[in-house]
């Protein structure tokens, strides 16, 4: 008998735990700033372009190529008439061979997601025996400034077809 009032204690206490005791609609539990995910809203791919440095504004062109020589991996979001210019720098890697491929670009009401991917050398590959930093710069059409921008950056497994001969 003592033990089953263990048992059930602990299951209490287990249930207790994971339901948790908020209310869930913090802006830090549903990654929203204004207080919970926009249920209603669907879910819209984005047209993106890959740009250089030279068709960012004038007023950009300081701040990439800082990001393109920091050894800190870093996100930079600038908001300009009409467009949007998220800029993704890996920071300092040890070889040649690496790169940014943004893949899609979603919006969820006022919030865009960045869906990109680390491209890394193929394994045994000849590269470039020099430190690198990885960069890209997106722009993306607005209408109206974006309350949150994400980057989720996905690492790609090295490849194996460039192994030395």
């Amino acid at each position: 008998m003592k033990g089953c009032k263990v048992l059930q204690l602990l299951l209490f206490a287990t249930l207790f735990t994971l339901m948790g005791c908020g209310t869930g609609d913090s802006p830090s539990a549903q990654g929203s700033p204004r207080g919970g995910v926009e249920s209603g809203m669907k879910e819209q791919s984005l047209k993106f372009e890959k740009v250089t440095i030279a068709q960012l504004p004038e007023s950009l062109h300081k701040k990439a190529k800082e990001m393109q020589k920091s050894p800190h991996g870093e996100t930079f979001i600038a908001y300009t008439k009409p467009h949007t210019y998220i800029m993704i720098g890996l920071g300092e890697r040890n070889t040649g061979g690496y790169s940014i491929q943004v893949k899609k670009v979603i919006r969820k009401g006022r919030n865009v997601t960045v869906y990109a991917e680390e491209t890394t050398p193929p394994k045994g590959g000849f590269v470039t025996q020099a430190i690198t930093n990885p960069f890209t710069i997106i722009s993306v059409e607005n209408k109206d400034q974006f309350d949150h921008v994400e980057v989720k950056l996905k690492k790609a497994p090295p490849s194996k077809n460039g192994d030395a001969i």
